[in-house]
């Protein structure tokens, strides 16, 4: 696998994640029963996990389009989205 494959491999990782990031937290503030702090943290949670991925999904769409890549900013994409996965995981706990 060569290294523009694997960065259009960590784009897409980090692209769907991050939206799936975002409809958590989106879910979140949808919850009447979760707690006021949390549905205000959640909602800010999933915008930034929204812009975050509309910038994933650019840079996906001009490494497609153009061939222009970079590995490194994928990686980081990637663990950014997890974490932002772990976090909104730990929102959806404690909205509960």
């Amino acid at each position: 696998m060569s290294a523009y494959e694997l960065s259009l491999w960590l784009s897409g990782a980090a692209f769907i994640v991050q939206t799936l990031v975002a409809g958590l937290g989106i879910e979140i503030v949808l919850r009447r029963d979760a707690a006021p702090p949390v549905r205000r943290i959640a909602l800010a949670a999933a915008v930034a996990a929204l812009l975050l991925s509309l910038t994933q999904g650019y840079a996906l769409e001009l490494a497609l389009r153009t061939g222009i890549y970079d590995l490194r900013t994928a990686g980081l994409h990637c663990v950014v989205a997890l974490l932002q996965l772990w976090v909104g995981r730990g929102l959806l706990r404690l909205g509960r």
